[in-house]
């Protein structure tokens, strides 16, 4: 089987008659996009029977109509016909096409056709069961749809398994036979309850039969009584309904006075809430001001609390650094060190002068020397002059040497200093490190705690309108079950007074009633109105078929009615019917065939529910009266049955026997038959109300619970926000503090570090100045000794003299180096002198700093001060104008309370005038329907002359029936209805009655029968379609399973991929879970995947299907959008190895698929909203 061709008229965006014809293999439908190539997929998906408008890209049914363009008119009609080749005969079909055809007109019509026959679409869906076409195939893959397959819940996916392993017939012929098993145990239900009645009636009948006779022979006596005496009763009847008429217009005439006078009340009412409601916005509007200012108040006092706050802390910071300026621990160093130098420095100058005066002294004595060895030195001065020279030189180095090495001990000594100086400030400032860093965890800590609260805050005030908003909408519904309950419980009140009361009785019914009420009067069963109840659509043709029999009263026995009517007439308290249990014959209406006449609903006495025990009047009383639909059926009931008996409608229009009809309007304001019935229905109304109140209340409950805690929520998170706003001010103030020590310390620390830098440079300095020095010396010294050697050969004489020359030379020099070595050392104290009286002068520049810090920190808390001073009279002047307002909304609630006084004196006057309204209300029902009880009396005495003895009121008159003593009259058709009654239950038709029901009964018997074969044999096949569904499902899904891991790797190249059951024990109901690893990836869901990956999951899925079991044709429509170019060749490439069993339609974009379709039909839209076709060859496509 293939599909040939499709035709299309009408449908979408082909007006005109389309055919599109297929060859097997693979056909392509390509175009630009909205040119309507989709239409075509959607034209093939409805003619099998689609029914969403949504799959078909609709809204509405008529959207598939062709709608017409600017220059072509919409289309009544949308026809789509497809021909199948079915010479194989797949189709249950005996012919080698088949033709399948859709219409849809615009007017709502809708048929479908198999060809040419018109069908249901039931049977179109059975023709394509198990084919892949079905309803639930895979046949149909739609735009975008590809993949939803994969998309679906497990237990939405198994349908088109289900096709795929054809048990969709099977699943099918189980639902048909699940249905008919339960029509059939319904029917079995049915028939055994008619059997039971059937069995129950056929013995009675033969009795009643016996006294039909008899009854016949009493009846003649007892109509001419009768008749006289209700035509007398009609009489007394229609004077009294013209006094209750008059009494009727007074009390109208007295209602509407009250309720002008309460609209009146109304609208002053209105006009006062008006004025109420306007004095409260008001008050509003006043209490928000107050709101406000004191808000506003509050949050400045706050602001004067951060002010205070920066005081506190400023003033700690301020005696902090007086702290620092008190600590004179560094210049009381720094000053004995300058004094201790300065002594040095005097003392040093001292032996400099010491040494001088020394000098000049040996330099006197040299000189005269000096004179005296003139001659003798001549000779040798240039000796000397250069012993002297060298002696000179290495004084100068000895100098120099001594010098550095005093000079690095000083250095060596101050560098250790620094070292303990820098390990102190770099301890102090790594530990200010810490705390800063502790302060800006501290304050980001606060700010997020402070969004934090006010994310809290924000959600929960959220969550507070919700609440407030739910809380008033279930206030409202609160409020509307109240009236709702309190009006259901008044009216019930109102209706349970009047029956307690037996309003809309005759007196003589209440006074029967009471007097048995107090146990004066024994056997008496009630008024007949109260004995039954029936349902309310039958309560109007109840009451017609009972007419004046409603006020009935019904006695035990027959001597229980004797002393009843004997009271009665005793005390002259008018007349009543009494119906002994003991006396009443049932009646039957005999009408063979009625059950199947049209509007039929039974006799009266089958539509009312009684106690067993009554059952005889209610048979005596309804037995013999018909129950149709509405008058037109009554009509025909009647006229069939030669109008024998009475039909009364629905609606209470009556065919009376003998032909005349009754009817009109129907007044139920009595409601004595449905009064009981009315009273249990508002209670019961109420009853659910009550519950529905007290869900409300729960309701309301928890929501106002749950408003707490949001308000305790926010309140909480309000005061946590406060919490952190002080601690984040407090955080600031200290990071601020502990930042200037910083900044301080570390300038303090960079000095050290620069002095420390300073001090080995000049201790490298010192050092090589001293080994120069002493290399020079040795130097030296080797060069003078050469020198007095030469010099000790030279001076052969005069050694006194020299040796004192010497000596004084020798005393000279080291005078010279003493004192050459005192400067130095007196250069050097200087030098430190300089260095203490520079860190003097360092130390004083950061007691300036610290100073003026201070005197800027006071500046800021007079600046402060000034702020909390403006505040402070900001503060004054808001609870200033919240004072005035409140003084204001004081006055406002003074005449709030004024106006509502006066709606409460109103309110008071509308509900005294509503109280008289309701009772002036209640006063006309009641006249009403005493007026109506007469009017029913009068009416049911009409009836019962013309539904007992066909006699209108003319007719009886023409009797001319007399009755001079109506007491014996009255004793005498008593005596003749007791021994009527004395006869039992008489039913006329008793023979034939007994004859049809036992025909009926032995009908049933068989139908019984066959029924509950037709129950057997039908559980018997569903178990084994279930069997059979079972097997078929395992077998093919574990095909479809292995196909799917094939296919899979195909496409993707590799990985692995299975089908798995979510409930292997129960295969007909259990998902199906889809598990896949692509090529190189590691999976935990299949919503993993990508769009693409997802698409060629699904189209395996498909393809695993189609080997299973081929579709006779497949429609695709854009499915392999998603892919890139190389999986768009494997999947034409796939396609095109499929195409052996299965025909592809593909609708496509795509030109990989498109250069493997054997034909390509080009879809375009040269006029706009009118779709063509143009067919190509695959192989002129290619070229």
């Amino acid at each position: 089987m293939f599909l040939k061709t499709l035709e299309a008229q009408g449908f979408k965006s082909f007006p005109d008659k389309t055919t599109l014809k297929f060859e097997k293999g693979i056909t392509g439908v390509v175009g630009p996009n909205g040119s309507g190539k989709s239409n075509i997929s959607d034209a093939i998906r409805w003619v099998l029977g689609e029914q969403s408008n949504k799959q078909l890209r609709g809204e509405k049914s008529e959207d598939v109509v062709f709608n017409g363009t600017a220059s072509r008119r919409p289309q009544g009609m949308a026809q789509v016909t497809l021909c199948l080749d079915n010479r194989d005969r797949a189709l249950n079909c005996d012919s080698d096409e088949v033709f399948i055809t859709r219409r849809y007109y615009r007017s709502g019509e809708s048929e479908y056709q198999i060809n040419h026959a018109t069908v249901r679409l039931k049977d179109i869906n059975e023709l394509f069961m198990d084919t892949g076409l079905g309803r639930d195939g895979y046949s149909m893959i739609g735009q975008g749809k590809i993949s939803d397959i994969v998309s679906r819940k497990s237990d939405d996916r198994r349908e088109m398994f289900e096709e795929a392993a054809g048990i969709s017939r099977f699943r099918y012929r189980k639902t048909e036979a699940e249905r008919k098993l339960s029509a059939a145990e319904e029917n079995l239900v049915r028939l055994r309850d008619i059997m039971q009645e059937l069995t129950l009636r056929v013995g009675p009948l033969e009795e009643q039969c016996k006294k039909a006779k008899k009854f016949l022979e009493l009846s003649g006596q007892c109509k001419e009584l009768e008749v006289g005496l209700w035509l007398i009763s009609l009489e007394k009847v229609k004077q009294g309904l013209k006094e209750q008429t008059r009494k009727i217009d007074i009390a109208t005439l007295d209602y509407e006075n009250a309720r002008d006078r309460i609209d009146e009340i109304i609208e002053q009412l209105d006009e006062s809430g008006a004025k109420t409601r306007l004095l409260t916005v008001q008050m509003d509007g006043l209490r928000r001001g107050i709101s406000e200012c004191e808000e506003s108040a509050a949050r400045i006092e706050g602001q004067i609390a951060v002010c205070e706050n920066n005081i506190f802390h400023n003033n700690q910071n301020i005696e902090q650094l007086k702290g620092d300026l008190s600590n004179d621990s560094l210049d009381s160093a720094l000053s004995l060190e300058l004094e201790q130098k300065n002594k040095e420095l005097e003392k040093k100058q001292q032996d400099i002068k010491k040494q001088r005066m020394e000098l000049s002294n040996s330099a006197a004595e040299l000189e005269t020397l000096l004179t005296e060895l003139e001659q003798s030195d001549k000779r040798l001065d240039a000796v000397r002059g250069e012993i002297a020279l060298l002696t000179e030189s290495i004084a100068q180095k000895n100098i120099k040497s001594v010098t550095a090495s005093s000079s690095l001990s000083e250095i060596e000594t101050r560098k250790a200093a620094l070292k303990e100086g820098l390990y102190r400030r770099q301890k102090l400032l790594d530990e200010a490190y810490g705390e800063k860093a502790e302060l800006e965890k501290d304050l980001e800590r606060f700010d997020e705690k402070i969004k934090e609260c006010e994310n809290s805050q924000k959600g929960a005030e959220m969550l507070i309108n919700s609440a407030k908003e739910k809380i008033a909408r279930s206030n409202e519904r609160l409020q509307k079950l109240t009236l709702d309950e309190g009006e259901a419980l008044r009216r019930a009140k109102i209706l349970t007074d009047m029956e307690n009361s037996l309003d809309g009785f005759n007196n003589t019914v209440k006074t029967v009633v009471k007097e048995a009420e107090k146990g004066r009067l024994s056997g008496i069963k009630g008024p007949v109105s109260r004995l039954l109840s029936t349902d309310e659509k039958y309560s109007v043709a109840v009451e017609v078929a009972l007419g004046g029999a409603l006020q009935n009263i019904v006695t035990k026995t027959e001597g229980d009615a004797k002393k009843a009517i004997l009271f009665l007439k005793q005390n002259r308290l008018g007349r009543a019917t009494f119906l002994p249990l003991t006396n009443l014959k049932e009646r039957k209406l005999t009408a063979p065939g009625i059950d199947s006449c049209a509007g039929y609903l039974g006799t009266a006495d089958s539509l009312v529910s009684f106690e067993s025990e009554y059952k005889p009047v209610f048979s005596y009383l309804l037995g013999g009266i018909a129950v149709a639909e509405d008058i037109d059926s009554a009509a025909s009931i009647a006229k069939k049955f030669g109008y024998k008996f009475r039909v009364v409608t629905l609606d209470g229009q009556t065919v009376n026997a003998g032909g005349s009809l009754t009817g009109g309007s129907f007044s139920r304001s009595a409601g004595l038959l449905s009064r009981s019935g009315e009273i249990e229905k508002l209670k019961a109304k109420a009853a659910d109300i009550r519950k529905n109140i007290e869900e409300e209340q729960k309701t309301n409950g928890r929501l106002s619970a749950e408003l707490s805690s949001r308000l305790a929520a926010v309140e909480g998170a309000a005061a946590e926000r406060t919490t952190a706003n002080e601690d984040k001010i407090r955080v600031v103030s200290e990071l601020r503090r502990v930042s200037e020590n910083i900044s301080l310390g570390e300038k303090a620390l960079n000095e050290l570090l620069n002095e420390q830098q300073q001090s080995a440079r000049r201790i490298a300095e010192l050092e090589q100045s001293a080994k120069d020095a002493n290399e020079a010396i040795t130097a030296l010294k080797t060069e003078l000794e050469a020198k007095q050697n030469a010099l000790s050969e030279l001076t052969g004489q005069g050694d006194e003299l020299s040796a004192k020359r010497e000596k004084l030379l020798m005393g000279n020099s080291a005078v010279r180096v003493t004192i050459l070595s005192l400067e130095n050392e007196a250069e050097v104290i200087k030098d430190s002198i300089a260095s203490v009286t520079s860190r003097q002068n360092d130390a004083k520049t950061a007691k300036d700093a610290t100073r003026l810090r201070i005197e800027q920190l006071e500046a800021a808390n007079a600046g402060e001060t000034g702020k909390i001073e403006q505040l402070k009279g900001e503060i004054a002047e808001l609870k200033e104008r919240a004072e005035q307002s409140r003084r204001k909304s004081e006055q406002k609630l003074k005449e709030r309370t004024e106006l509502e006084a006066g709606i409460s004196s109103l309110t008071a006057e509308e509900r005294d005038l509503s109280a008289k309204k309701e009772r002036l209300s209640s006063e006309v029902t009641r006249l009403t329907e005493r007026r109506d009880n007469m009017q029913k009396e009068q009416e049911g005495v009409v009836s019962k002359l013309f539904d007992k003895y066909e006699l209108t009121v003319s007719a009886a008159e023409e009797l001319d029936i007399k009755i001079d003593d109506i007491p014996a009259a009255d004793r005498k058709l008593r005596e003749i209805k007791g021994r009527i009654k004395s006869l039992g239950n008489i039913n006329l038709e008793a023979i034939d009655e007994y004859a049809e029901v036992s025909e009926r009964y032995e009908f049933m018997k068989t139908q019984l029968s066959d029924v509950e074969r037709a129950k057997a044999e039908l559980e018997r096949l569903i178990s084994e379609l279930v069997g059979n569904m079972q097997t078929a499902f395992n077998e093919k899904f574990t095909l479809i399973n292995k196909n799917f891991s094939a296919t899979f790797v195909e496409l993707f190249g590799g990985g692995t991929a299975h089908l798995v059951l979510s409930d292997p024990a129960d295969v007909l109901n259990s998902g199906i879970e889809i598990k896949v690893q692509p090529p190189g990836k590691n999976v935990s869901s299949i919503e993993q995947l990508s769009g693409g990956e997802k698409s060629i999951v699904a189209l395996a899925i498909y393809f695993a299907m189609m080997k299973v079991a081929p579709p006779p044709f497949c429609m695709l429509d854009e499915v392999e959008s998603a892919l890139d170019d190389v999986n768009v060749d494997r999947f034409a490439q796939y396609l095109r190895r499929m195409c052996g069993d299965t025909q592809f339609i593909v609708v496509t974009h795509r030109r990989g698929t498109m250069e493997e379709a054997d034909v390509l039909y080009g879809v375009t839209m040269q006029e706009k909203g009118v779709s063509k076709i143009l067919k190509l060859e695959g192989k002129e496509y290619n070229n």
